[in-house]
């Protein structure tokens, strides 16, 4: 039987909009992906009452809660002391926890305020939890038939706990036969892929698969997977191959390998360098590739050339040209390709000029025209694009197209 778990995600700030609860999506994603299920999801407010209700209901239906935020050192997280009010035991320092708080600041050259020493405060009977990068340690409590992790609600410091603790907690509990198999897929929307997958004969007779989406705009995730008893690495890969076979064309990844991080890989395997010119994008494709660690040894380096005399100066696209088909054209793309692919002695040069709007269109120029142009060795070629989104989403759309341009060139994939 799968062990009932839950989330309680804690604070003020997530109820009222103010940050998004990107806790909650990175615990559930963590738990699938080992095999467990997760059964419910509460969000509470900064009030002891309502946390300590939150925490006895979780226990009547859930065998390990794991509850996020509220161990600061102010006012406001009174977490820990409102669990110890629910479970009927003292609120007591701790000098295993008051070590691991005082241990950071040693380390960090910083003086310790007297808030801080409240961090060390926790149910009595609860076991601390490490905490390295923080000042709150965490706290396992047993209380009736439920196991609770308390955990700090910044992400940086909550994540290590759940690895460290809370999934080897897991596995000693309910081993999982779980197996799965994540696509990153880009080029078709959602609906497509369910369509041509579901029409699949074959794959819908393997017994146990089960198959979800994800949309992450503007890529698609697959993930395929089994906890079937002695079977369910056998058939992941059974259905795997199927999937490929079907739509090969638009996976471009597996696991955890974003656009920049497979293109960073193409160019180092080959020994090849690239450089952009942006203008619409502002230099979010640069700050994309260079989100990877290493990137250095195939990134040259990236412009910004927003204005027209900048196309001219640092490009060499000529004013004539400019005058001629305006800043968004394929004629200027093209320029800025080659010209800083030229500039910089590249492999590979990509120009981008379009308009993010709100303003700035024509009749003839709509809003989210983007013109991408790729310079390679023998060559340079440009494709148009309509993205019809704010200029954050316009940004995003760009880049990944840019990238999957990039990508499909160095592989020798034939028409973008």
């Amino acid at each position: 039987m799968a062990l009932k778990i839950e989330v309680i995600t804690i604070g003020d700030e997530i109820l009222s909009g103010n940050i998004v609860d990107t806790n909650f999506a990175w615990i559930g994603d963590q738990l699938w992906s080992r095999g467990y299920d997760l059964f419910w999801h509460t969000t509470v407010a900064d009030d002891s009452e309502r946390i300590r209700e939150a925490l006895l209901f979780a226990a009547q239906r859930s065998q390990v809660v794991l509850v996020t935020g509220g161990l600061g050192p102010t006012t406001d997280d009174i977490t820990l002391r409102s669990a110890a009010e629910a479970f009927g035991v003292a609120y007591e320092h701790s000098e295993t926890a008051f070590h691991i708080v005082k241990r950071f600041f040693e380390k960090t050259g910083r003086e310790m305020s007297p808030n801080n020493r409240l961090q060390a405060f926790l149910p009595q009977g609860g076991e601390v939890m490490e905490n390295d990068v923080g000042t709150a340690p965490g706290c396992h409590f047993h209380f009736q038939k439920t196991d609770f992790f308390f955990m700090p609600g910044v992400p940086q410091e909550m994540k290590p706990q759940v690895q460290n603790t809370v999934i080897p907690f897991l596995q000693k509990q309910s081993p999982s036969q779980f197996c799965y198999r994540f696509f990153r897929c880009y080029g078709l929307p959602e609906a497509q892929f369910d369509q041509k997958l579901r029409q699949v004969e074959a794959l819908q007779k393997i017994p146990g698969l089960r198959l979800a989406y994800r949309v992450s705009f503007p890529e698609i995730f697959i993930k395929i997977s089994s906890n079937e008893p002695g079977q369910a690495e056998a058939r992941v890969v059974q259905a795997a191959q199927i999937i490929q076979e079907q739509i090969g064309a638009y996976i471009y990844a597996e696991g955890d390998n974003p656009i920049e991080k497979v293109v960073g890989q193409l160019l180092r395997e080959r020994k090849q360098t690239l450089a952009l010119a942006e203008s619409c994008t502002g230099g979010f494709v640069s700050d994309k590739i260079t989100d990877v660690s290493g990137s250095s040894e195939y990134f040259e380096r990236g412009i910004v050339t927003y204005s027209n005399r900048s196309k001219i100066e640092l490009l060499g696209v000529s004013e004539e040209l400019i005058a001629k088909h305006g800043a968004v054209s394929a004629e200027v793309a093209l320029a800025m390709a080659a010209g800083i692919q030229k500039v910089s002695g590249t492999d590979y040069g990509i120009g981008i000029t379009g308009i993010a709007g709100p303003t700035g269109a024509t009749a003839d120029k709509p809003l989210g025209t983007v013109h991408i142009a790729l310079a390679y060795p023998g060559g340079v070629k440009e494709r148009k694009f309509q993205f019809f989104r704010d200029r954050h989403w316009f940004k995003v759309f760009t880049t990944h197209a840019a990238l999957h341009i990039l990508r499909r060139k160095i592989l020798g994939l034939g028409k973008d």
